[in-house]
């Protein structure tokens, strides 16, 4: 899955939660605007939420700053798993 790149973003956290119950059912970091969910992790037939967190913060490999700028959106859709 992919976004549109936030000006100034170093890091992006993804997480997907199940529609119905809320349940986070994955997460992970990307240094590029786009994230690959690992394999089975959505179930068919389910509905899904993905949020995206942008950061200035570099959080792949590293030790987590002290200080951050972040923002939050959804993604554009909710989907329905194939």
């Amino acid at each position: 899955m992919g976004w549109n790149p936030v000006p100034g973003a170093s890091s992006y956290r993804v997480r997907a939660f199940d529609a119905a119950t809320y349940y986070e059912t994955a997460a992970g970091w990307s240094s590029t605007n786009s994230y690959t969910f690992p394999p089975s992790t959505f179930t068919p037939g389910r509905s899904y939420d993905v949020y995206v967190l942008a950061t200035d913060a570099v959080m792949i490999g590293g030790a987590a700053p002290l200080q951050v700028g972040a923002t939050e959106t959804s993604f554009p859709v909710r989907f329905t798993s194939p």
